[in-house]
């Protein structure tokens, strides 16, 4: 006697499973997959959940804080991570700002100097007029000085090319932000990166530029003592002749003889400015010989022309660097 047996078929249609988070968002209409910023970034994003390495926070406030957090913690290298992270997930976020700031903070404090300069110049291209340029100034300040003082990346390369590596550091504060509370201290960077590769002439101009247009800043003295150092670098001359200085000082003083003679009024004002200026030039020569007869070891030759700067050109800013070159010549 035959059993038949009956099979029944029972179908069962399986469908795409989501995280929670999203596909309950999706049903409710709140947003489509297509639309979520996980998504649209190539990012998991699940909930309150992060999916994988690449993962980010769920939002950029989220993210920030993870990377302000490992960055206390001293965690350079992760916060940094975190920080790029938040920059590329949410560019157009507010936080992104302090994101690309706090990313070239923390490379630098890993001494990886290019990286850092890196995204400070990302930050100056995509937000120039952000209230982030004055911290990114001082940080790029800081990452000059420290490959003119071989910290970090800087640390195995010849002075030359640190100062290559430096010098757009600080001519970039200088051409983006001319009003910086930081540019005595970039003009002070270029000068000496233009010392380090031995155009002495064109440092002194820069460190001149510094006391002339910030007499106020505290970084003067050096600017003056990094100028003594260029001159006594630089190419020396025994003497300098001064002729066409002295000529047009007797030409001044023609004038105003033979305007007191005809009763004429004669500007003193430009006058007065034209003899200051030449009295600044003939201290300048005189320093330089000085300079020049100190290195060659004549030390009272170069006593002498220091005080003759102080008798002759009181007045000059000259006289000011005179003095304390005598001073240090003395203390020997």
């Amino acid at each position: 006697m035959g059993r038949s047996c009956g099979w029944i078929l029972v179908c069962v249609a399986v469908w795409p499973w989501h995280p929670p988070d999203i596909n309950c968002r999706a049903a409710e209409g709140a947003a489509t997959p297509a639309a979520l910023p996980s998504e649209r970034a190539g990012w998991v994003i699940a909930g309150r959940w992060r999916h994988g390495k690449e993962a980010a926070m769920p939002n950029p406030a989220a993210q920030l804080a993870l990377a302000e957090k490992l960055e206390r913690a001293g965690s350079f290298g992760a916060a940094a991570a975190e920080y790029e992270k938040l920059a590329r997930t949410f560019p157009e976020s507010a936080e992104s700002e302090r994101a690309y700031l706090g990313a070239g903070r923390c490379r630098f404090l890993e001494g990886r100097f290019r990286e850092a300069a890196e995204r400070l110049a990302e930050l100056r291209r995509r937000f120039p007029k952000t209230e982030l340029l004055d911290a990114a100034a001082e940080m790029e300040i800081a990452i000059g000085r420290s490959w003119l003082n071989r910290k970090g990346e800087g640390s195995a390369l010849p002075p030359r090319k640190r100062a290559s590596e430096a010098q757009p550091l600080f001519e970039r504060i200088l051409r983006d932000d001319p009003m910086s509370r930081w540019a005595d201290d970039a003009l002070l960077g270029v000068g000496l990166c233009l010392k380090e590769k031995g155009l002495y002439d064109a440092a002194v101009e820069k460190f001149r530029e510094l006391i002339e247009k910030y007499p106020w800043s505290e970084l003067k003295a050096e600017a003056e003592m990094r100028m003594v150092e260029c001159a006594a670098l630089a190419e020396p001359s025994a003497e300098h002749e001064d002729a066409e200085e002295r000529k047009a000082m007797a030409r001044l003083a023609a004038a105003r003889d033979e305007a007191a003679v005809a009763g004429r009024k004669i500007d003193e004002g430009l006058l007065g400015a034209t003899e200051r200026m030449l009295m600044e030039r003939r201290a300048r020569k005189e320093f330089d010989t000085g300079m020049f007869y100190e290195r060659n070891g004549r030390r009272r030759a170069a006593e002498l022309r220091y005080e003759l700067i102080l008798a002759r050109y009181p007045g000059t800013e000259w006289a000011a660097v005179a003095k304390r070159r005598l001073e240090a010549l003395r203390e020997r």
